[in-house]
């Protein structure tokens, strides 16, 4: 069960190391790699505690449960989102090798802050959905 503070310091982490690749155009190969891997892993981590969730929810039982399903909604979606992006963004980076212009690659680094700076705001809603 990931802790609000750990996504939190998980999506920092994504905008420090979306911030520095931005800063370091040209990447060191060796360093990236295994950044890469972490990405891939954590990615993997945000869907499993995705899925945890929605199990979760299936067995639980309180009044304004409608309300209780549309946060739990938008906020799996969002983990969704930031897990997949994180996958395919470590995978795609590993692959590709740096081929595209440095725009697309700045771009995609740049999704990587924003993507980092959602994980840490829902943050704030995940105390909400802690007990569950």
């Amino acid at each position: 069960m990931l802790s609000p503070r750990l996504l939190s310091i998980l999506g920092l982490w994504i905008v420090a190391d979306g911030i520095i690749a931005i800063v370091l155009v040209y990447p060191y190969q060796h360093y990236w790699l295994v950044i890469r891997f972490i990405r891939v892993v954590v990615g993997f981590i945000i869907l499993v505690e995705t899925q945890r969730i929605r199990v979760k929810l299936l067995t639980y039982t309180v009044k304004n449960l409608d309300k209780l399903y549309r946060c739990a909604r938008i906020y799996t979606i969002v983990l969704d989102s930031i897990g997949i992006w994180l996958i395919a963004d470590g995978l795609s980076t590993g692959l590709l090798g740096y081929t595209h212009p440095i725009l697309v690659w700045q771009f995609i680094r740049t999704v990587r802050v924003i993507m980092g700076l959602c994980l840490v705001l829902i943050s704030l809603l995940h105390e909400r959905f802690y007990k569950i």
